[in-house]
């Protein structure tokens, strides 16, 4: 099961595409916009010219504890 106070972001193979995925809470949204703007498309395509396979790609990062802008207010 994924957690879903992760801030991710994985390729779906059935859209061809990349995802991103954010945490509920306050502002969260815009992580994913900034995420976005750095893991793009055109990253996954250069990785995948060097000899990767784009479709295994994954990244995720967990809150920190007790961090206030989180809806899961994770335990310190």
């Amino acid at each position: 099961m994924k957690a879903k106070d992760k801030l991710r972001v994985s390729w779906c193979k059935k859209e061809d595409t990349l995802l991103y995925h954010y945490p509920l809470g306050s502002q969260t949204r815009c992580d994913g916009g900034f995420l976005s703007g750095r893991i793009t498309e055109a990253l996954a395509n250069e990785l995948e010219e060097r000899g990767y396979d784009k479709t295994t790609l994954k990244f995720s990062i967990e809150p920190k504890k007790g961090d206030e802008r989180f809806a899961s207010q994770r335990e310190d």
